[in-house]
């Protein structure tokens, strides 16, 4: 478990797989599930369908034991394009007990579900929600990435790419397993062409896993259609067509947005092209966030529950009728009537953060 919150994939499937050889039943459930998450992780769906469908029915599945599993099983309806199904088992997951270790990847993928299910504006509050249940188990390095990751796909969907983008720096700059959702900020962001010289050179990197190299594939694909339209390469296709039918891996496709689907589709095979229009975008529930002034930013960012008018025009060095002009613009702007409910509402859009934040 060490080797997979460490992001060691072929470690964590050597050190599991002698687990599940020798450890009793339970003990070997959780080790099939954990293995299951890490074929996921990697981006081999068959490998873990068939550890899934293997544990269907054992005994220990409904125990702590199983929560691997169940998570993978939840993981394995969303890549399977049941995002609504996805959300309902992992909504009965705990950030305690058996899911301590694993929480991270449930939030994202949860996150994720969120997205492919509509419920983009909900995506960060969930996101927040994990981080609330469990400071006592923080992220490791690659989980934070799996975080990330989900919420920079959220914030694009909220069309945030440039505060998506702004996500990975400092230690989560420019690496194998962050190189494709900044590909993706980059390209959503307006920056195709180097969105496109990125994802081509980590699409083909060795080190990279399937997953990370489909998802590369696919944002280069797209790119290459917003800078070339019809005059975009069918090599890129043909390559990430295999890797998707290699390892039943589907789910990338979903980075394509609706006003881009109609010529990517054009580059696929009839029976690519089939599986690619079965799967919702990531953006197809993309929504408008609200447009504050510069001086509403600065007013938002020093609101909280507490603070009065007098103490906001006080940090601000303005009088207290500009300030209380401003936050009824902003409440208008954000629907709301009150304060607690603007603090919210801006959560929710991702126009302020809290210290839990990622």
């Amino acid at each position: 478990m060490t080797h997979l919150a460490m992001g060691k994939l072929r470690d964590a499937t050597l050190a599991l797989g002698q687990v599940e050889r020798l450890a009793a039943p339970a003990r070997r459930l959780r080790a099939r599930g954990a293995l299951a998450i890490v074929a996921l992780l990697d981006g081999d769906v068959r490998a873990a369908g068939h550890l899934c469908d293997a544990d269907r029915e054992d005994g220990w599945l409904a125990s702590p034991w199983g929560e691997g599993t169940r998570l993978a099983s939840a993981w394995l309806l969303l890549e399977r394009g049941d995002a609504a199904g996805a959300r309902e088992r992992l909504d009965t997951m705990t950030a305690t007990g058996g899911a301590r270790e694993l929480w991270p990847f449930a939030a994202a993928v949860q996150a994720v579900a969120f997205l492919l299910s509509g419920a983009a504006p909900d995506a960060l509050g969930m996101l927040r929600s994990w981080m609330a249940r469990t400071r006592s188990t923080p992220p490791s390095h690659f989980q934070s990435i799996q975080l990330l990751t989900a919420r920079a796909k959220v914030l694009i969907a909220l069309r945030q790419a440039r505060k998506a983008l702004a996500l990975f720096e400092g230690p989560f700059g420019l690496s194998a397993a962050t190189a494709p959702a900044i590909a993706l900020s980059q390209l959503y962001a307006g920056r195709a062409h180097e969105a496109y010289v990125m994802s081509v050179k980590w699409g083909i990197h060795q080190d990279v896993s399937p997953r990370a190299a489909l998802e590369s594939m696919v944002v280069s694909m797209v790119a290459d259609v917003r800078l070339n339209g019809t005059a975009a390469h069918r090599s890129t296709a043909q390559r990430a067509e295999a890797l998707s039918a290699r390892h039943d891996l589907w789910s990338p496709w979903s980075a394509v947005a609706p006003e881009d689907r109609g010529l990517v589709l054009r580059l696929l095979s009839p029976a690519a092209r089939d599986r690619v229009s079965e799967r919702a975008s990531f953006f197809a529930s993309s929504v408008s966030v609200p447009h504050l002034t510069k001086r509403e930013q600065v007013v938002l960012a020093q609101l909280t529950p507490t603070s009065t008018i007098a103490d906001i025009a006080r940090a601000l060095v303005v009088s207290p009728n500009t300030v209380k002009t401003q936050l009824q613009s902003l409440y208008r702007k954000l629907e709301v009537s009150d304060r607690a409910s603007a603090i919210r509402a801006a959560h929710a859009w991702g126009l302020i953060e809290s210290d839990t934040d990622l």
